[in-house]
């Protein structure tokens, strides 16, 4: 109790995605986990676990976090339905973490996280920008080294993203923006046993000798639009 401006109480609840014979799928229908927490506290877990939070520090910033929330609109949807449930049981949900995890930066636009945003801060959720990191091989690229173009195309979207979030989020719900990691050197990219992954990849702001990238600047310069 009160070591904590900001708790993510929760974290990826909805699923997106179903193994099937091997392959990932995306699900016909966003719904809660069939996990630990279902199974032991019953459908309403959501709303238990803001509430126990809540009654231990009551002055902490409650966060609800999850990913793909701005690239599937029905799972947002989902989310919220969620979160105002167990607010209008008296739960104090706080805001959304979006963790913008780009693997896809191809589909990064500034409408799709407009949106996105928009529709967490119009329902009063301050919005959090939790993880934010945007690699340059992703899933499908097979590159040992940047070039400048892709250094300016991931500038590109670092900037995008930021302009969106400024844009769409009144500044008393803008609850900050965490990058996932600072430099390319120690990026977890490298490290994860799971097939998006597990390669030699660049999403920083920060490069291998801890030099500024062009998305660094990219970030900034969005982040002056607010001041």
């Amino acid at each position: 109790k009160g070591k904590f401006a900001s708790y993510n109480v929760i974290n990826e609840a909805v699923n997106d995605i179903a193994g099937v014979g091997g392959e990932l799928t995306l699900i016909s229908e966003f719904k809660l986990r069939d996990d630990f927490h279902k199974r032991r506290l019953g459908d309403n877990w959501v709303y238990k676990i803001f509430k126990w939070v809540e009654e231990v520090d009551p002055n902490t910033t409650l966060i609800y976090n999850d990913y793909n929330l701005e690239i599937f609109p029905d799972k947002l949807k989902k989310v919220l339905e969620i979160l105002d449930d167990a607010r209008s049981q008296g739960a104090k949900i706080d805001g959304i973490g979006f963790q913008a995890h780009i693997i896809f930066p191809n589909i990064t636009t500034y409408d799709l996280y407009y949106r996105a945003f928009k529709a967490a801060a119009d329902k009063g959720y301050k919005v959090f920008i939790s993880e934010l990191d945007i690699p340059i091989n992703g899933p499908l690229g097979l590159k040992t080294k940047p070039d400048r173009s892709d250094l300016l195309r991931q500038e590109t979207y670092y900037r995008t993203i930021t302009r969106a979030y400024i844009d769409a989020v009144p500044p008393n719900l803008r609850h900050g923006i965490t990058v996932w990691g600072a430099s390319d050197k120690y990026s977890w990219y490298k490290n994860v046993p799971f097939w998006l992954f597990n390669k030699t990849d660049w999403p920083c702001l920060y490069d291998t000798t801890m030099s500024a990238k062009p998305a660094y600047f990219g970030f900034r310069d969005a982040l002056t639009r607010s001041l």
